[in-house]
């Protein structure tokens, strides 16, 4: 996949070149105005003043607009290299989803406080629940999980297939606040007008703001 950064360059020149126009026919402005002016009533110091101060000024956005844009184009292009750099790779987002394939699912939550019990519910896509995973003694921050299609109550595994999953926390009987978050693999990425988007057939458009964390395969 190939994505052309937008160049500098240009933009730099075309800054630079405009504050100048500027600049230039407001001098001849100013010089045509101080040959023509009455004798006997002459410029007011005051007022050329104003109007050097006013050309400053208009330089100095320029300059800044000219800055701005430079920016803009490096920052675009850092996140062009840092977006396909994630192609083929797995991500972790806000999301409940979990995929069942070849007997194993990954998924993961994030726990704001640590917690000595943690209780993990699958549901099919009847919203049956099938699997109740229990955990203790789990950190702060992001833990991810295996299942392997174990069915509860039934020597039968699960088949393939979408799942969705919910979180519970608590330490030392309090409830500690918990986000679920799902684990999909980037298949392309896409340049929008709000920036970056990356495609994942399992978990559809993500934003680059939005990963959690991304694993190397």
């Amino acid at each position: 996949m190939a994505i052309s950064p937008v160049g500098s360059g240009s933009n730099s020149l075309t800054g630079s070149k405009n504050a100048m126009d500027i600049q230039d026919r407001f001098l001849k402005l100013l010089v045509t105005q101080m040959r023509n002016q009455d004798p006997l009533n002459p410029l007011d110091n005051a007022q050329v003043t104003t109007q050097l101060a006013q050309i400053t000024t208009v330089n100095g956005i320029q300059d800044l607009n000219a800055t701005m844009k430079s920016l803009f184009s490096k920052y675009q292009s850092a996140e062009t290299l840092s977006g396909i750099g994630l192609i083929g790779k797995s991500i972790l987002t806000a999301g409940s989803r979990l995929d069942l394939a070849n007997g194993t699912a990954s998924g993961a939550f994030d726990l704001h406080g640590p917690a000595d019990h943690v209780t993990v519910k699958i549901y099919d896509e009847n919203n049956n629940l099938v699997h109740t995973e229990l955990m203790e003694g789990k950190p702060i921050g992001i833990n991810s999980f295996n299942w392997d299609g174990a069915v509860d109550n039934s020597n039968t595994p699960a088949v393939s297939g979408k799942y969705r999953f919910e979180v519970t926390a608590t330490q030392n009987g309090t409830e500690v606040k918990v986000d679920s978050l799902s684990r999909g693999r980037v298949d392309s990425v896409l340049l929008t007008d709000q920036g970056f988007v990356l495609n994942s057939g399992t978990l559809g458009s993500v934003n680059m703001y939005e990963v959690r964390q991304v694993f190397a395969s």
